[in-house]
C-alpha cells in the first residue's frame, strides 16, 4: 500500500501491535505507518526502541466507510538517530489543537483533563492578574474600563485597530487608551502588529491589530468556551493561535524577525508577513483548506518574495 508516493506499512490497533516484529522488520528508510490517534505513542515507542530510527510526523484523516472518519498518524521513517520527544510532541500538540485554541496554552490548563478546572483556572487568572496585578501595578482604579477595552479588542482580532475609535465607544480620551494598551503590553496580555509597508500608496499601514498572547484568556474574557462547531469565531481563534506560536518558535530558535500585517485600501491582505534576514514571506492563515490565490499587488509590487497558505493540514511546521 502507499500514501503520499510511500510504502506504509497498517498498525491500527492492539492487534496489530502484536505482531509488530514481523511489521517492523520490513521497514526501510522513507517507508511509513499509519497508526490510530489512539495508539500512535505505543507505535511511537516501539519504532524508536527497536529500530532506532527517527521519523518525521504528518497528521491526516482516513476514510474508512461512508460518513465515519479513523484520525490517524503517518509516521515516515526518515534516517538512523532518534528524535523521539520532538515527534511525540508534534502529535501531541495536533490531538489537544481543539482545547488549545479554546482553553490556550498556560501549563496548569494543558496538564488538566478536567473541563471545569480548566475553566476555573482561566477566570482566576483574569480575575487576580487582570483585575488586581495589573490594575494595582499601574495605579488604575477603573478596572471597568480595561476589562471592556479588552472585550472589545476580543472581537476585532484580525482587524486594524483606531485607538481614538476604541476611546469613542469607552467614553475615554485616546491618551488614555493609548496607555492601556501600553499597559497590557507590557503585561503580556496583548501584543500587536503593524501593517507593512514599502510607501506604496495603497498600503495601510496607520492602525495596529492586536493579538492575545493566549486564546484562553481571550476566551475567559467573554466567558465563551463553547466547542469549534458551536462558534462563529474560529477564524478569529485560528489566526490568533497560528500567529502568537510562530511568534513563540521565532523565541525559541531565536530567528531574527520582524513581523507584519499586509492590507490596502482596495482590502486585499495578508495576515502575517514576516521579514528575516533579507526574505520576505506572506502567509495566510486560513482554518478551511479551500485553495487561496495570493494577492496580485504583493505578487507585484514584492516580486523576490514567497507567500504560503497556513491551515490545518501544514501548520505544524509552521509552529514547531
Amino acid at each position: 500500500m502507499t500514501f503520499a508516493g510511500k510504502n506504509v506499512i497498517l498498525m491500527w490497533g492492539p492487534r496489530a501491535l502484536e505482531c509488530r516484529n514481523d511489521r517492523l522488520s520490513l521497514l526501510r528508510r522513507n517507508d511509513a505507518v499509519l497508526v490510530s490517534l489512539k495508539y500512535r505513542h505505543r507505535v511511537l515507542d516501539l519504532i524508536c526502541t527497536e529500530q532506532r530510527r527517527s521519523i518525521s510526523v504528518a497528521i491526516g484523516r482516513f476514510r474508512q466507510r461512508p460518513n465515519h472518519r479513523i484520525e490517524i498518524a503517518c509516521l515516515e521513517l526518515v534516517r538512523v538517530g532518534c528524535q523521539c520527544k520532538e515527534i511525540s510532541d508534534a502529535i501531541e500538540t495536533d490531538a489537544r489543537l481543539e482545547e488549545r485554541l479554546i482553553y490556550g496554552s498556560y501549563p496548569e490548563v494543558v496538564t488538566t483533563n478536567d473541563r471545569e478546572q480548566k475553566i476555573l483556572y482561566l477566570k482566576e487568572i483574569v480575575n487576580s492578574y487582570l483585575y488586581k496585578d495589573i490594575l494595582e501595578l499601574d495605579g488604575i482604579r477603573n478596572s471597568d474600563k480595561i476589562v471592556k477595552l479588552l472585550q472589545l479588542l476580543v472581537f476585532q482580532i484580525g482587524k486594524e485597530i483606531s485607538h481614538t475609535e476604541l476611546g469613542r465607544q469607552l467614553s475615554m480620551s485616546k491618551n488614555t487608551v493609548d496607555r492601556y494598551l501600553d499597559l497590557l503590553e507590557k503585561s503580556f496580555v496583548v501584543f500587536k502588529l503593524r501593517g507593512f509597508s514599502r510607501n506604496l500608496r495603497k498600503e495601510i499601514s496607520k492602525n495596529p491589530r492586536y493579538y492575545f498572547y493566549d486564546t484562553g484568556i481571550r476566551n475567559a474574557l467573554i466567558n465563551n468556551f463553547n466547542l469549534l462547531s458551536m462558534r462563529d469565531d474560529i477564524g478569529m481563534l485560528w489566526e490568533n493561535y497560528i500567529i502568537v506560536e510562530r511568534l513563540k518558535k521565532q523565541e525559541y530558535q531565536k530567528i531574527p524577525a520582524n513581523n507584519y500585517f499586509w492590507r490596502t485600501y482596495d482590502r486585499k491582505e495578508i495576515d502575517f508577513v514576516e521579514e528575516s534576514e533579507g526574505k520576505l514571506c506572506g502567509y495566510e492563515i486560513k482554518w478551511s483548506d479551500k485553495r487561496h490565490k495570493p494577492p496580485r499587488q504583493w505578487l507585484e509590487t514584492y516580486k523576490d518574495s514567497e507567500y504560503h497558505v497556513i491551515t490545518k493540514a501544514n501548520y505544524l511546521e509552521f509552529i514547531q
